[in-house]
């Protein structure tokens, strides 16, 4: 069973414009969003998590990843006031000490999402994860994504959203041109 993306957006009153529409329509495991300050990345990943989160499953595990914990409150905090203003039934645990939200999906398992910072990559180790946004994706180094992130998704063929203003070759130029490549 697949999550109605447009009920809950219409439940919690975001009206997406027709870039970030395509986006949520998407069915890609692999997505990447390359565009200018002032687009909407930020908002539009926000509520690419907040449907992630509520996805029928038994359980869920998500990262929020980005260069620094710094940079990760941007989109977290809007995931946070998603549940909190709009879905607080659904909310079990708000950490932001530890950039943690636990909710009830909608079919009753816990879904749970954890802000990472990739500038130790050490801790991007170990977990099975169902799927991951990387935020400033052209901050991160080029190893991150291959040797940390993506085999995170293996186990789970879990999706992936990646957000960024564009800035040069590396590895998230490759996973836009590899899209632009329809690949």
């Amino acid at each position: 069973m697949r999550i109605n993306k447009r009920e809950v957006f219409g439940e919690i009153g975001y009206v997406p414009h027709a870039g970030q529409l395509l986006v949520h329509q998407s069915r890609a495991l692999r997505r990447v969003i390359a565009s200018g300050s002032r687009w909407g990345k930020s908002t539009c990943a926000s509520m690419e998590i907040v449907t992630g989160l509520l996805e029928p499953s038994p359980a869920t595990l998500a990262w929020l990843v980005a260069p620094t914990y710094e940079l990760t409150q941007r989109v977290w905090l809007r995931v946070a006031d998603v549940f909190q203003e709009k879905l607080p039934h659904r909310v079990k645990a708000i950490v932001p000490r530890e950039q943690r939200i636990v909710v009830v999906n909608l079919a009753g398992g816990i879904s749970e999402l954890r802000g990472k910072s990739a500038d130790r990559p050490a801790g991007l180790l170990g977990d099975a994860i169902h799927f991951v946004v990387v935020d400033e994706a052209t901050k991160l180094r080029d190893d991150i994504w291959p040797s940390y992130l993506m085999p995170r998704l293996i186990d789970r063929r879990g999706w992936s959203l990646a957000i960024s203003t564009p800035e040069g070759p590396g590895w998230f130029f490759e996973e836009f041109r590899r899209g632009q490549r329809n690949r």
